[in-house]
């Protein structure tokens, strides 16, 4: 029995021989049939795989990734837009821009611009693809872009779009390039200023993620430079500023600023800022500390803060400022002149009549006060215009007083122009209606009314 077991096994290895071979042999043929069979694309993350030999099996991002990764890319993104749902379609949309290499972004831009051309690809993501191509090779995203033949919003857009994604990575190398680019457009004139300032803001906006202070000063060079707008800077700069830290906020920033005509221009500007929106106690007294920096509106601004409603007393602060220019006090002074009629027209002209006397009433503000009273008496407010010495200042007075009073329809001030001796024309070139223009009464009559009692008499 035990010998007949033995002749079984051993007619059973010598016939296994003859299949291993056979096997071996094949092995090249199965190869070549398994390359010609038709292999599906690699599904989405988290998206079923079939398979023959087991059942269904979810496909890991780092399978997803590879197959972005190969040579079949291409494939990949464009079964990924054109996935007819659309919440599926936006989550591996983004996925598939998070996941972008070079090679990748570059072979998806010219048939994403096509698909976007057909209104298959919204402008947002369009942005966010220059977004990301900008994290993984921003130097050839925005070369893209420059050859872009329109010079539009749209593409300035995604030109910050993709200058922002590399600067979130390479904040140099964002920086050198914008230096570059501003530089080649400033011999070209090929892009507008207010384009280049976005630009700039947005690699501040990357560096403050890490450094507000180096981002601060960059934008400040930046602005000092001209390629920032003053305005923009500063909203930038205290954007989070608040009552409690803005005064000492302001205050470290000034004393880091060069103290040269340089830096001027951006000190008064956040000294404006300062005065506009956080008018504290502390504010103030630092405002007063650097006054000799601020522009007439400033000083106008700063002083109705001090006075709160008394432009009296504003009017003296502003007296007791040693360091404002002359010209910007009178400029000032007109400012509060104006907002001063409109609560109290008969102080605003006693004091007038006084600063007057001492020779201390600008013809600018006797102007200001003038075109502000026009609409409540007119026959007061020629009558102030008229003692304007500057004959031209006068003149123009006079036009402006008319183009605001054009809308009265008002008979007896048009006569009162006229006799003040604006023309038919000018008065007709300032808005009153022709209409108007023939009902005229006495030039005797007009010329005495101008001398009637007014709100405040001119001397």
């Amino acid at each position: 029995m035990k010998s007949t077991t033995n002749i079984c096994l051993a007619t059973l290895l010598i016939a296994a021989v003859p299949l291993g071979l056979l096997w071996k042999e094949n092995a090249s043929l199965r190869a070549r049939i398994a390359a010609q069979s038709p292999a599906a694309p690699p599904p989405a993350d988290g998206e079923l795989a079939k398979s023959d030999r087991r059942g269904p099996i979810r496909v890991a991002g780092t399978e997803k990734l590879s197959a972005q990764k190969s040579v079949t890319g291409e494939i990949q993104w464009r079964s990924v837009l054109e996935d007819p749902d659309p919440v599926r379609r936006a989550g591996r949309f983004y996925a598939f821009v998070s996941n972008m290499t070079p090679e990748s972004a570059r072979a998806a831009a010219e048939s994403l611009e096509d698909m976007r051309n057909r209104n298959a690809l919204s402008d947002d993501e369009w942005r966010h693809f220059f977004l990301g191509w900008g994290g993984v090779d921003g130097k050839a995203a925005l070369a893209y872009l420059d050859a872009v033949p329109e010079n539009s919003a749209a593409r300035w857009k995604n030109r910050e779009a993709a200058l922002t994604g590399w600067a979130s990575r390479d904040v140099a190398g964002a920086q050198a390039w914008l230096k570059d680019h501003v530089t080649r457009s400033c011999h070209t004139r090929k892009d507008e200023p207010y384009f280049a300032e976005d630009l700039f803001k947005a690699v501040s906006e990357c560096m403050r993620v890490t450094d507000e202070d180096a981002a601060r000063d960059y934008l400040v060079a930046q602005t000092v430079a001209g390629h920032v707008t003053n305005a923009e800077a500063v909203d930038w700069i205290a954007g989070e500023w608040n009552d409690a830290d803005a005064h000492d906020k302001a205050a470290t920033l000034l004393a880091r600023l060069l103290a040269d005509e340089s830096h001027q221009e951006i000190r008064c500007a956040i000294l404006r800022k300062l005065v506009d929106e956080h008018r504290t106690k502390e504010a103030v007294e630092l405002v007063t500390r650097f006054q000799a920096e601020l522009d007439p509106s400033a000083v106008a601004s700063l002083a109705s803060q001090v006075a709160g409603d008394d432009s009296g007393k504003a009017m003296a602060w502003l007296d007791s400022l040693d360091k404002v220019s002359p010209a910007n006090k009178t400029i000032a002074r007109a400012n509060i002149v104006s907002s001063w009629v409109a609560r109290d027209p008969a102080a605003a002209g006693s004091w007038l009549l006084e600063a007057r006397r001492r020779g201390e009433a600008a013809p600018e503000i006797t102007a200001s006060y003038a075109t502000a009273t026009v609409g409540m008496d007119p026959a007061a407010a020629i009558a102030w215009a008229q003692t304007i010495p500057d004959e031209a200042l006068r003149h123009q007075t006079l036009l402006t007083m008319a183009q605001n009073r054009a809308a009265g329809n008002d008979t007896e001030a048009l006569e009162l122009f006229k006799a003040a001796g604006l023309s038919d024309r000018e008065i007709h070139e300032a808005g009153l209606l022709p209409a108007i223009v023939d009902r005229r009464i006495p030039s005797a009559q007009a010329s005495g009314t101008i001398t009637r009692f007014a709100m405040v008499r001119p001397d």
